[in-house]
């Protein structure tokens, strides 16, 4: 494989000590080292059901660790389900100044079905206006999972990842609002994870990508994506090239969870520039074997752009002011108790 600046836009922190008792700056740089990443980016999860707001602490906290690495913040919700309008001094403007005070390069959303389900306030209510506004003003870039795949509504309820119960929003319900922000907002700079779990459907990808300049989609696994990709492969090589400024890597990889971060960056990156075939979960999928330069824009090249070429730096007094106010609602205690020790001064980073 060529040599290439190698960034990872979409990775996840969720324990500061991972089961085997290693904190995380030692599991981030072994994956770096081992997968060979230029630098990655750690998604911060705050949806109370994947994690709260120690993830964006954390991660920020990561950032004065290693200067490679960049840091998306997750919203912060006062209360489950949401109600508006926020509390004073937790509105979305404030948070946004906030993010902005600490040194987070961009925003990630979790609009998934379940979370959705816990939360309920839509993601195109007034009380998330100012955030879009200001976003879209300083074109500060979103990370967005919007929905699941398709065949999560069809499954049987028993399911472990099933939404076909009736209780749950439809697809319909999250690609309608999030079609509305963007409507909104046709400047936002935003990511969207997944492919958008279109992959099944490139034609709407190719009218999307029509309408808003600043959006793009990842190609963090699913499996179920590749498949598409191998069963529509022609198709798809010409899709890659054609939007090649517009398709950014990733890989949904959490070293302090699943020690398969070095296997997933190899796997991904395979498909984008070999035409090796590969056996994942299941499937067998080959890859597309893209030419050198959209390979060097999907790989590291569009993200880099995106994000400025380097990591925004941490004030560190801000992080600490963000950090004791958010401390109540970290809901993850070891992660609070690590926390409260590095606002300490107990905690070497």
């Amino acid at each position: 494989m060529s040599a290439y600046r190698f960034m990872d836009g979409h990775m996840h922190l969720t324990n500061w000590v991972d089961p085997q008792g290693i904190n995380y700056f030692d599991r981030f740089d072994e994956l770096q080292r081992n997968a060979g990443l230029d630098g990655f980016c750690i998604n911060g999860l705050t949806d109370g059901i994947y994690g709260s707001v120690d993830s964006n602490v954390m991660a920020a906290i990561y950032k004065l660790h290693n200067p490679t690495a960049y840091a998306y913040a997750g919203i912060v919700y006062p209360t489950a389900p949401v109600r508006a309008p926020f509390p004073e001094g937790m509105d979305t403007a404030t948070q946004y100044r906030e993010m902005r005070e600490v040194g987070f390069d961009g925003i990630k959303i979790l609009y998934k079905p379940d979370v959705q389900k816990r939360l309920v306030l839509p993601i195109d209510d007034g009380v998330f206006a100012p955030l879009f506004a200001l976003a879209e003003q300083d074109r500060i870039p979103f990370v967005w999972h919007v929905a699941d795949p398709e065949y999560f509504w069809r499954m049987k309820p028993e399911h472990r990842w099933s939404y076909s119960d009736g209780t749950f929003p439809t697809l319909e319900e999250l690609y309608g609002a999030t079609m509305r922000v963007l409507e909104r907002y046709p400047k936002l700079c935003v990511t969207f994870a997944h492919f958008f779990f279109w992959s099944a459907h490139p034609n709407r990808l190719r009218d999307l990508f029509a309408r808003f300049e600043n959006v793009g989609v990842d190609v963090t696994p699913g499996a179920e994506m590749f498949a598409d990709f191998t069963a529509r492969r022609e198709e798809y090589r010409v899709f890659f090239e054609d939007y090649a400024d517009r398709i950014f890597f990733g890989t949904d990889s959490d070293p302090t969870r699943k020690r398969n971060g070095e296997e997933l960056c190899s796997w991904v990156r395979r498909m984008i520039e070999t035409e090796e075939w590969a056996h994942i979960n299941g499937m067998d999928m080959q890859g597309l074997k893209l030419s050198p330069a959209a390979c060097e824009r999907i790989l590291g090249g569009n993200f880099l752009q995106r994000n400025g070429g380097s990591p925004k730096p941490i004030d560190e007094d801000a992080l600490r002011r963000y950090a004791e106010k958010y401390a109540p609602l970290m809901t993850h205690e070891a992660n609070k108790a690590y926390v409260l020790a590095w606002l300490r001064g107990e905690v070497e980073v």
